[in-house]
C-alpha cells in the first residue's frame, strides 16, 4: 500500500548555463515544500442556443517552491537571478520531482523563474522564501509529465 509522506521526495533543478548538473533542493519550508496551481484542462463555451463546445489548450503550470532561509536552494535561485540580470534575458530551468511514497516521477522540461523574494522576511528568525516557476509546454511536450519510478 502506498503512503502519502512527502519527507522522502526529491526535487532536482538545473539551469544549463548557471548550474548545468541538476542540484537537489533541500531545506523546504516547515509546512510546505512545493505546490502547483490548478489549471484548466479545456476551454468551454456555451452558445445562446444551449449548444456547448470544448477545446484543448496547452497549459503552463505555476509551481511555488518554499525554502527555509538556510536552504541550499537559496544560493541556486540567487545565481539564476544574477545570471539573468547580467545577460538581461531569460534562462530556462529543467526539473524533476520523485515521489517514492507514490512510486511516481514528474519531469518539467522548460521553466521560467517568474517570482522571487528579494530579501528574506526577518522576524524572530528569518522566514521561509517562496519562489515561483512557470513550467511551459513545448510542441508535443506537456509542461509536466508523470511516469512511474
Amino acid at each position: 500500500m502506498a503512503t502519502i509522506t512527502s519527507a522522502n521526495s526529491v526535487f532536482m533543478l538545473s539551469v544549463s548555463s548557471v548550474f548545468p548538473a541538476p542540484v537537489q533542493l533541500t531545506g523546504f519550508g516547515p509546512d510546505e515544500a512545493f505546490d502547483t496551481e490548478q489549471v484548466d484542462a479545456a476551454v468551454t463555451q456555451m452558445g445562446v442556443d444551449g449548444t456547448g463546445v470544448s477545446g484543448y489548450v496547452p497549459r503552463e503550470i505555476t509551481q511555488t517552491i518554499t525554502l527555509l532561509a538556510s536552504s541550499n536552494g537559496i544560493s541556486l535561485f540567487n545565481a539564476w537571478i544574477a545570471a539573468e540580470d547580467t545577460i538581461q534575458d531569460v534562462l530556462f530551468a529543467t526539473g524533476s520531482i520523485r515521489l517514492p511514497s507514490l512510486g511516481i516521477k514528474f519531469d518539467m522540461p522548460q521553466g521560467t523563474l517568474r517570482r522571487f523574494p528579494t530579501v528574506p522576511d526577518a522576524r524572530r528568525v528569518l522566514m521561509p522564501l517562496r519562489y515561483s516557476i512557470i513550467w511551459q509546454p513545448q510542441p508535443g511536450v506537456p509542461a509536466i509529465t508523470v511516469s512511474p519510478l
